[in-house]
C-alpha cells in the first residue's frame, strides 16, 4: 500500500549550519516505487529497472530519500572516501557513501615483506664492511644486498607497507617509488614525530610523471645505484645486472606493473599483501541510492566488478580515479561518452569531472 510521503532536504547557511526543510512531491515530480522492503539482499539477487529521474535530495552518508537528481555515490572502501566527499561537499555537490569492496590482509604475504625489510635492516647495520663483504654474507636470495626498490601502487598498498616497515623495524636503507600523491600521502602519514629518522617520507625516492602503474614502470630509473646513495648494490650503469623491485600489491592486480618493469630488464618479486574483495550485500538504502543516484564514483576496477555484480547498471556517469579504471569501465559495458577521469589520477582532478559529468545530468 503506498503513502504520500514527506522528505527533507538539508541546505547550508553561510554560517556552516544546517536548515532542514519540509520537500512535499508535486504533481509534475515523478513517484519512484518502493525499492524493498526486505532485509539486506545478496549482491546475485539486486537487479531492477533503473532511471536518472528522481524527486529529491538527500544529504551525505545519510539515510537517501526518495530523490537522487543531483546525488554522486562514492564507492571506496568504508572510510576510505573523506577526502574525496570533502572536495565535492566544498564544491556543493551532495554525495552518498556506497562502499563496494573491502580489503584484508595476506597473512603468508605481510610475514615474506616484513622478512625482507628485517634483512634490509640487518644489511643496514653491516653498511661499514662494505659493498662486497655484504655480498659475501648474503644467503644466496640476493634480497638484503640486491634491493634497490620497494614499489607501492595504491593508497591500501601503501598503508600495509608501512605497518609491515614498523613491524620490521623501520629500516632506512630502503627506496620506496610512490605511484602518485594519494600513495605517498598515506606513506608519510605519521601518528607521532613528523619527518626524521622515524618517518617513510624522507624513503620516497621516486615518483612517476603520471599516476598509473604503466608510467611508473616505464620511468622507474634503472641506474638507482645513483639516485639511492648506495642502497642498492645491484645493476649499476648500463643496464643489465641482477637489480631487484619488491612489489606489494593486491591478490586480484593485474601483471602489468612486474611485467613492464621485467620487460626493461628488473628483476621483480611481488608479495601478494592484501585482498580486496566485493562486499556481499547491500542494505535498503543503499540499493535505493544505488538504483537513483546519476553519478558514480570509481576508484579501481574492482569497485567496477562489483557494481556490476551488486547493482548492474551503465546508464550512470562513470567518474574515475584515472586511466586504469577508465578502461575497466569500458571493458564492463559503460557508454564511452559517459565516462570521465583527469588526465592525471589524483583526488583534486577526481572532484573537477565530477561536477563535469554533473553538467550533464
Amino acid at each position: 500500500k503506498e503513502t504520500m510521503m514527506t522528505t527533507t532536504t538539508t541546505t547550508t547557511t553561510t554560517r556552516g549550519l544546517a536548515r532542514v526543510r519540509p520537500l512535499r512531491r508535486g504533481v509534475g515530480q515523478r513517484r519512484r516505487p518502493s525499492l524493498l522492503r526486505a532485509p539486506p539482499v545478496p549482491f546475485n539477487h539486486v537487479h531492477r529497472e533503473h532511471h536518472f529521474t528522481c524527486s529529491c535530495s538527500c544529504s551525505s552518508s545519510s539515510s537517501p530519500s526518495t530523490s537522487y537528481e543531483r546525488l554522486v555515490l562514492l564507492t571506496r572502501e568504508a572510510e576510505k572516501n573523506v577526502k574525496l566527499r570533502r572536495l565535492l561537499e566544498a564544491r556543493g555537490i551532495e554525495t552518498y557513501e556506497l562502499p563496494l569492496v573491502e580489503h584484508a590482509r595476506v597473512e603468508a604475504g605481510t610475514k615474506e615483506l616484513i622478512e625482507l625489510l628485517r634483512r634490509q635492516e640487518i644489511g643496514e647495520k653491516k653498511t661499514k664492511k662494505g659493498r662486497r663483504e655484504r655480498e659475501r654474507e648474503d644467503d644466496g636470495n640476493g634480497d638484503a644486498s640486491r634491493l634497490l626498490w620497494f614499489v607501492t601502487t595504491s593508497p591500501e598498498s601503501a598503508a600495509v607497507f608501512k605497518e609491515c616497515w614498523k613491524e620490521a623495524g623501520k629500516p632506512t636503507r630502503l627506496r620506496i617509488a610512490s605511484i602518485g600523491l594519494g600513495t605517498t600521502r598515506v606513506l608519510e602519514e605519521e601518528e607521532e614525530g613528523g619527518e626524521g629518522e622515524g618517518s617513510l617520507s624522507r624513503l620516497i625516492a621516486f615518483t612517476p610523471s603520471k599516476a598509473t602503474g604503466k608510467t611508473l614502470a616505464n620511468e622507474l630509473p634503472r641506474d638507482a645505484e645513483s639516485e639511492t646513495d648506495g642502497v642498492g648494490v645491484g645493476g649499476g650503469r648500463g643496464g643489465g645486472g641482477d637489480v631487484e623491485v619488491v612489489y606489494p600489491a593486491s591478490t586480484l592486480a593485474s601483471d602489468d606493473v612486474e611485467s613492464n618493469l621485467r620487460r626493461r630488464g628488473f628483476r621483480v618479486k611481488r608479495i601478494n599483501t592484501y585482498s580486496t574483495s566485493p562486499v556481499e550485500f547491500l542494505t535498503e538504502q543503499q540499493v535505493e541510492a544505488a538504483s537513483g543516484a546519476p553519478v558514480v564514483t570509481f576508484g579501481s576496477p574492482s569497485a567496477i566488478k562489483a557494481w556490476k555484480r551488486l547493482v548492474k547498471r551503465t546508464d550512470v556517469y562513470c567518474c574515475c580515479i584515472g586511466g586504469t579504471s577508465h578502461s575497466a569501465c569500458i571493458k564492463h559495458g559503460f557508454p564511452e561518452n559517459q565516462i570521465f577521469s583527469p588526465d592525471k589520477p589524483g583526488l583534486e582532478g577526481w572532484a573537477r569531472v565530477v561536477g563535469e559529468a554533473l553538467e550533464q545530468v
